[in-house]
């Protein structure tokens, strides 16, 4: 289950493509530490599961939206602790490996 934290990007599904789940990426904790975990809710089974990443740089105030198809997280910058505006656009798979 993740921490408590404020300022995430999230994004749910819940048509026909995907079976229904919240997904949550970076935040900040109260003392403004940024996070870089990606989590999945399962709608269905009420359980968290904390998703591989690699190289996701910690960030919180993110846009995040889902593709189409329900396969990919797509999110645009946010902000560093330091206070450092990001403007990278992360994609992160959801769905079938492998796309």
């Amino acid at each position: 289950m993740p921490t408590a934290r404020l300022a995430a990007a999230g994004a749910a599904t819940g048509s026909s493509a995907a079976a229904p789940a919240l997904y949550v990426v970076g935040g900040a904790s109260a003392s403004m530490e940024t996070q870089s975990t990606f989590w999945k809710f399962d709608v269905a089974t009420k359980t968290w599961s904390l998703l591989e990443t690699s190289h996701l740089v910690g960030r919180y105030d993110a846009a995040a939206t889902l593709s189409t198809d329900g396969r990919r997280l797509v999110m645009y910058g946010g902000l560093r602790s330091a206070g450092e505006f990001l403007d990278d656009v992360v994609v992160l798979f959801v769905g079938d490996a492998g796309l």
